[in-house]
Formats: structure tokens, C-alpha cells, sequence
């Protein structure tokens, strides 16, 4: 029987990332397969929950999809699996905007069905835990809220306290608590956590953790009560279903239109689920017919920030990926048809990254060669000419004759559309993410491929230059697949395609 659990939080910070790979890890030592999952663009959460599972961990950033496709890859990877755990993102109903429910931990558990706990600090409270409790469940129809799980609570004493003003006050059930233990806290950043890989002590955290978790959270009611049933076809059912109850219609002409509702998305998804796949498989075709693609994939603590649906599409698509290392490796291998940088903490490792000049020299003459790369982000950072961290400058590739500058605040942060206009005579709109504190300074224009707006604000970015385009915006390839098909055209834009 497959379950599913989404973990929610009042606001960041209160305990979803320790709680979420506590509970993975007393499952898994229960025996329990569990499938990991994580609301929003984030990257950090998802290496967390990759160390503790041993598996691939499957962001879910509704907003920049589109429901019916986030659907489809939840059902994609959770097919096999028996008890998905759904990190969310920030606080519950945070999200795209402050108008709508739209891109946070809400929408999805709602979209896809899975029942959520509310986990929040309730250190020096008593009543007013309920007050919270009340709130969260009750802002929004058809909330999911389950459960409740406590933080930061001083004593199985308190915990009763707490316990009997929520239940008493609320129809939400207490599964338990977490003591306030500096222990189970994880180190972070100028972005976030640490990398799961820079905690030298982090299995023995995990253990720890659970450990505490088995002894105050009531794990067998969870696994008891947490079963998943798919709304699969019937995804938006859920918004449709609660509109109509909104209205003023009587009765009769509800079920009306919840039953038009269900038919119009059973239809709406079978005809997304088909554009994908036939999507897909085009792609696979064109990447067969120019004998395969070989993309060297920069992966050390330097360049770690990908999506792994976005790694695992490019594997089932039959691209051989080569992990490179920028930080050890002293060329590009010669088979590599093309490069990917991805995002991540170039600006804390860049030390390391200038002492290796050899590989460095290697990329700048590839690219300046014609080798086609996509770079984000971080990538992005490297390519340009030199990275101040702030304290110091060091070396970076040099082929973007521009610089990168680390400041004391975050330059762009959140959710984006962008048009990409005329790269390979193409022009494309998604939806995209942004989170940096670095800027970019051009020391001769270079040409931008990107204009992107946020609200009211806009800019451009998408550096391109040869074959190669570098830009801040980390891009979840289902936002629009036609960007993954460019980007095939582009790591084969040197190899011959046999008719």
C-alpha cells in the first residue's frame, strides 16, 4: 500500500529539513522503501534527503510547472515506491504570490492528495499553539492538514499541555514532538544549509535525530494513518470541487459541474501526459540519429545545484553524462560532445578552483574552440573572467569578459518568466528561478539572450558567446521542454544526424 506524507512549516526555520530526514531514516530502519521529495526549486534540501535515502530526490516546483505536469512526474516517480515523503517550502501557504495559493506546500498536497503535518516552534507556548494549529488548518478549505508535530518543546510535561489545547480546540491530531536540542541542528550559509557532503558527522546527526524522533513522535500512527490514494485522473478536482462548493449554485447544479470539472481535467491530463511523452520521444529519436550525445556534467562540492528529474531526463533520453570535477580533474575528457555547469558555491571553493589552472586553460580554449556549454548560475560565475568572494579575488575560465562580485545581500530571489529571444533562431518563454548575491559586471558587452521579468521589475542576462550560454536562471526542463530540445541541438551542434 503506497502512503504519502507532505511536512509543512509555520515559516522557515521550523524544523521541516530535521524532522523530514529524521523520519526517512526511522523509516528506512524499519524497513519502509521511501520515495523523498521536496516543494519548490530548491537544491539543498534534496542532497539531504539523497544522503539519507540513498536515492534520487524529486523537486516539485508547482508554479514554475504547470499542475498537470507536476502531476505527471510525481506519478512517474512514485509509481514504485511506498511511502513518499513531501518536504514543502517555507511556511505552508507560502508561495508564487500573496494573492493565491499558487506554487506553495498548499497547492501541492492538495494537487496530488497527500495529507500534511503542520511542524512549527512552540518553545514558551502554551494555548496559543492551538490558536496557530486553528489558523493553519482552517485558512483554506480543503487544507490537507492532518497532523501536527511540535518543535523545540521542553518537556513530555509541556508536550501534554500543548497536546490537550490542540485537540481539545481543533480537529487536527498531535503525532508528537522534538525536544530543543542543539544537536540535531545543521550547519548553514550565505544560500542556505550546508551541502549534505560538507557535514562530516551527518549520518551520525541523521541517527541521532531519528533516534529522538522513535522516542517522541508516534511513528506507528503515522504510518498508520498517512495512506496515499491518487486523484490520478482527476487532479484539479480538488480547486474545482471547492469552487463550486463556494458558489451560490444549489445543489443539483454543484454536482453538475464538479462531475463537468472531473471530466474536463480526466482529459486535460491524458492530453499532458501525451505532449510529454511525445515530446520525449522526439528527442530521443534526434539524439539516436546523431549516434548519441556525451555531456561532460561538472558534479564536486563546487557545481552540485541540479534538479534530478532534469539529470534523470537527459539519462533516459540515452545522453551519457561524464561527471567532471573543475576542482580535481586536469582536462575535459575527449569523448564530451558538450558541457553543463550547473549552479552552486563556486564563490566558497573558488581558491580551489583557481589552483587549478590546467583545467581551467582546458575549458577556456574548449569553449573558445566552439565545445557548446550551458552554464547556470554558479557556471555561470566561473566562466567570466575572475570571482571576489568578497575577502579576496581569484581566477576563474576567463571566457566571458566580465567579472564576478560577491555581495552582503541577495541581487535576485525567487520565481521568474523569461523570454529567450533569437538563440539559435529560436525564442521560448518559461518559468525559471533566481537566488544569488553575486553580480556580474561585463568589461566589454556581451551579447544577453534573456529578458526576464519578476513583477514589476526587469532585466536581462543570458550570456552568449560562441556556443556557449551562461545565464543566473536555474531551469527545471518541464517548464518548457522545447528549452531541453534546444539544448540537444545545442551539445550537438558539432555531430553530423543520420537521415
Amino acid at each position: 500500500m503506497q502512503k504519502a506524507l507532505a511536512i509543512g512549516g509555520a515559516s522557515s526555520g521550523s524544523g521541516k529539513t530535521t524532522f523530514s530526514i529524521g523520519l526517512m531514516n526511522a523509516l528506512i530502519k524499519r524497513g519502509i522503501d521511501v520515495a523523498p521529495f521536496k516543494v519548490g526549486p530548491d537544491y539543498i534540501d534534496p542532497m539531504f534527503h539523497r544522503h539519507v535515502t540513498k536515492k534520487k530526490a524529486y523537486n516539485l516546483p508547482v508554479w514554475m510547472l504547470d499542475d498537470m505536469t507536476t502531476a505527471y512526474l510525481f506519478e512517474k516517480r512514485m509509481a514504485a515506491e511506498s511511502f513518499a515523503i513531501v518536504e514543502g517550502v517555507m511556511g505552508y501557504y507560502d508561495g508564487h504570490k500573496t494573492d493565491s495559493f499558487a506554487g506553495s506546500t498548499a497547492h501541492v498536497a492538495a494537487l496530488l492528495n497527500i495529507p500534511a503535518i503542520i511542524i512549527f516552534d512552540a518553545s514558551s507556548m502554551s494555548l496559543s499553539a492551538a490558536a496557530i494549529v486553528h489558523g493553519f488548518s482552517t485558512f483554506k478549505a480543503n487544507s490537507m492538514i492532518k497532523g501536527v508535530v511540535l518543535n523545540n518543546v521542553a518537556s513530555e510535561m509541556h508536550y501534554q499541555m500543548l497536546k490537550q489545547g490542540i485537540e481539545h480546540f481543533t480537529e487536527i491530531k498531535c503525532y508528537g514532538y522534538l525536544k530543543k536540542d542543539e544537536r540535531v541542528k545543521l550547519g548553514s550559509r550565505h544560500l542556505g544549509l550546508l551541502q549534505a557532503e560538507e557535514i562530516d558527522d551527518l549520518d551520525e546527526k541523521v541517527d541521532y535525530i531519528s533516534e529522538q524522533i522513535e522516542a517522541t513522535v508516534n511513528v506507528d500512527a503515522i504510518i498508520e494513518d498517512f495512506v496515499y490514494e491518487s486523484p490520478k485522473p482527476d487532479y484539479s478536482v480538488l480547486y474545482a470541487s471547492e469552487a463550486v462548493s463556494q458558489s451560490s449554485f444549489d445543489d443539483a447544479s454543484k454536482e453538475t459541474l464538479t462531475a463537468s470539472a472531473k471530466q474536463d481535467t480526466e482529459c486535460s491530463y491524458r492530453k499532458k501526459k501525451a505532449e510529454i511523452d511525445l515530446k520525449l520521444e522526439s528527442m530521443k529519436k534526434r539524439i539516436a540519429a546523431m549516434d548519441g550525445l556525451t555531456v561532460g556534467i561538472a558534479m564536486d562540492k563546487s557545481f552540485s545545484f541540479y534538479y534530478d528529474e532534469n539529470v534523470e531526463t537527459l539519462k533516459e533520453l540515452g545522453i551519457t553524462l561524464v561527471p567532471i570535477s573543475p576542482i580535481k580533474d586536469s582536462e575535459i575528457p575527449d569523448n564530451c560532445d558538450g558541457l553543463y555547469i550547473g549552479g552552486g558555491y563556486p564563490e566558497v571553493f573558488a581558491k580551489e578552483l583557481e589552483m587549478n589552472a590546467s583545467f581551467r586553460k582546458a575549458l577556456k580554449t574548449a569553449l573558445g574552440s566552439g565545445m557548446p556549454c550551458y552554464a547556470e548560475c554558479g557556471g555561470l560565475m566561473y566562466l567570466t573572467a575572475c570571482i571576489d568572494n568578497g575577502k579576496n579575488t581569484y581566477d576563474a575560465v576567463g571566457f566571458f569578459p566580465a567579472k564576478s562580485e560577491m555581495t552582503n545581500k541577495l541581487q535576485r530571489f525567487g520565481l521568474i518568466n523569461v523570454t529567450m529571444k533569437d538563440f539559435m533562431s529560436c525564442t521560448l518563454t518559461f518559468r525559471a528561478h533566481e537566488f544569488h548575491k553575486s553580480l556580474i559586471t561585463d568589461d566589454e558587452p556581451i551579447d544577453k539572450k534573456y529578458h526576464i521579468v519578476k513583477g514589476s521589475r526587469s532585466w536581462t542576462c543570458g550570456y552568449q558567446k560562441e556556443h556557449t550560454l551562461g545565464t543566473y536562471a536555474h531551469q527545471h526542463f518541464y517548464s518548457n521542454l522545447d528549452f531541453l530540445s534546444l539544448l540537444i541541438d545545442l551539445w550537438g551542434i558539432n555531430k553530423p544526424i543520420n537521415q
